[in-house]
């Protein structure tokens, strides 16, 4: 690797290599490194170096697509033993872990849909082709404006993978992948990575796949047989025209297929979706229009210029959404006459609301200048992170009689217990969709405890936390966890996030911040009496669809012993 890059922690594995978190320290930011060894294929050995230089091609050619609905492969390097690749570090959750909490909603799937066509739009126009979509393959993260933006993040993974280790790799899903694509020396192309995008949007609407329990041989025997059932069959109330489209994409004929993902955008777009956000948003502000006397017809017209995507609409054949355009003009101009009517009332209102707030806010400001006291606020619905105190759990020397914690509380949301090493790929969690990842960072050494003076239960099951880790005195400080947590979009409660922490020698700081209003805070937890510790990080009134950030981070060395640290595991708790 090069020394540009500086690994700080694995954030998993698969087929296709290992995966890091990594500093580039030219440019001051974090990447995602992927490391494909060469493997044991013998052709490794004898292969001449012109794969080096269709290596070299095909990444250049990845590397050149810039787009806001896809990764971006910033750099490689062919080392001795394999090739990393960097890019973009994306910080979302998958599709594949969205789903572990439920089906998307309706209008959820169509938005995703629409931004995995335009990347695949990208992809195919550049000559590459996925030909192995799956839950994995989907990053999904928040928009500024409310929502999901949703990216493509292992395009040409598989084909990477396959040059240097001079064999076929692919990762796939056989329950969704095309069925041509089961026949050897068929290559994907763009109808079928449209079957694949086709099961997703099925997939996420179901909250799963009626497939996913048959093996390979079952999946294109029933596709080529009775076929998939109608995704209308397990959801209610979805719109005829999106369930059309989606049945479409995955039937297994590929010539009945979208001919291309132009196609494809052009039928979806010819219809919307009810958004109950964004019609909230919308009537938010016609209410804002009407109160500043704007005109009716103005906002109607901008209203219908709004309402229909028209970026896939103009072909040579004419535009296949002029007709949705003229309905949607139309039904504004009919409700025109309507809005002009309330648009007065409207305003009555408003003028009436703030001629009653001006003098209920007298009214306040007299009676607490009358009695002398100061007006006291209530905080209780403000949005707060704070750190408790430190309850010490079991001592490090009775570690062979452990105390026990159960999950089973009726007010855990979620949880997380580390089991195996390292800590950061080896989780045993809850699946109540908080907890995002949990890394390590700084200069650490994972060992294994053959013994931990707490566990956990869960069903009766007995969880015993195997994870730790042991750094040297010589090795600099400010190692450690790093938990990534987000809150629910929907009524998100007041939390806390119990950590249990093995500590040994040295201190730990606890830092929570906030990536919505970039709060922040803080709290020293100094070295005792060698044991496990509870410590609880309070989120007050967390913000919905946020994303929290705590560090674990190991202080200094007490006396000539070497620091031993372990985040044993997680409760989140609501209060």
């Amino acid at each position: 690797m090069t020394e540009r890059y500086q690994i700080t922690s694995q954030l998993g594995e698969d087929i296709l290599g290992a995966v890091y978190l990594a500093d580039d320290t030219m440019l001051q930011r974090r990447v995602m490194c992927r490391y494909i060894e060469y493997g044991d294929n013998p052709e490794v050995k004898t292969r001449d170096d012109s794969w080096r230089r269709d290596f070299g091609i095909y990444t250049g050619k990845m590397g050149s697509m810039q787009h806001p609905n896809m990764m971006t492969i910033y750099d490689v390097h062919i080392a001795d033993g394999g090739a990393y690749v960097f890019s973009q570090l994306i910080e979302g959750e998958s599709l594949a872990e969205r789903l572990q909490t439920g089906a998307l909603s309706e209008a959820g799937v169509y938005r995703m849909a629409a931004d995995m066509l335009e990347a695949l739009h990208a992809a195919h126009e550049s000559g590459v082709f996925h030909g192995a979509l799956h839950t994995g393959s989907i990053k999904r993260i928040n928009r500024a404006s409310g929502g999901h933006r949703y990216l493509l993040v292992d395009l040409g993974l598989n084909q990477l993978a396959s040059m240097v280790k001079a064999e076929k790799v692919k990762v796939a899903d056989p329950v969704i992948l095309a069925p041509e694509l089961h026949q050897e020396g068929v290559e994907p192309d763009a109808r079928a990575d449209l079957f694949m995008l086709g099961q997703l949007c099925y997939t996420a609407l179901v909250g799963g796949h009626p497939f996913s329990s048959k093996s390979s041989e079952e999946c294109l025997a029933a596709y080529h047989g009775e076929g998939i059932p109608s995704v209308d069959q397990y959801v209610d109330k979805l719109k005829p025209d999106f369930v059309k489209w989606i049945m479409s994409l995955i039937d297994v004929d590929p010539e009945k297929r979208p001919q291309d993902v132009s196609a494809a955008m052009i039928t979806l777009h010819a219809f919307e979706l009810a958004d109950a956000a964004a019609k909230k948003l919308e009537q938010t502000a016609r209410i804002s229009e009407a109160a500043a006397g704007m005109a009716v017809a103005q906002g109607g017209a901008a209203m219908a210029t709004s309402a229909v995507n028209n970026s896939a609409a103009n072909t040579a054949a004419g535009d296949p959404l002029s007709g949705a355009h003229a309905q949607v003009v139309n039904d504004v101009a009919k409700s025109a006459k309507k809005e002009k009517v309330l648009m007065f009332s409207i305003i009555g209102g408003l003028v009436m609301f703030l001629i009653l707030g001006v003098i209920f806010a007298t009214k306040r400001g007299d009676s607490s200048e009358s009695d002398g006291a100061s007006v006291v606020k209530d905080t209780s619905g403000l949005h707060s992170l704070s750190i408790g105190k430190e309850v010490f759990i079991h001592s490090l020397r009775k570690q062979n009689n452990p105390k026990t914690v159960t999950l089973d509380s009726s007010d855990t949301v979620d949880w997380m217990v580390g089991v195996d090493i390292p800590i950061s790929s080896k989780l045993v969690t809850g699946g109540g969709g908080y907890i995002l990842s949990i890394q390590t960072f700084g200069q650490v050494s994972p060992v294994k405890m053959t013994e931990n003076p707490i566990r956990f239960t869960k069903n009766e099951k007995v969880l015993f936390p195997g994870a730790s880790v042991v750094r040297n005195n010589e090795q600099s400080e400010d190692a450690g966890y790093e938990i990534q947590l987000r809150m629910p979009r929907k009524d998100p409660s007041s939390v806390t996030v119990n950590l249990y922490l093995i500590q040994n020698a040295g201190d730990y700081r606890i830092e929570v911040m906030s990536s919505k209003d970039e709060s922040m805070t803080d709290s020293e937890i100094l070295a005792d009496e060698p044991g496990a510790i509870q410590v609880p990080v309070i989120i007050n009134n967390p913000v919905a669809g946020g994303f929290y950030t705590i560090r674990v981070i190991t202080g200094p060395v007490k006396g000539s012993e070497a620091i031993q640290s372990a985040l044993s595991g997680l409760i989140i708790s609501k209060h």
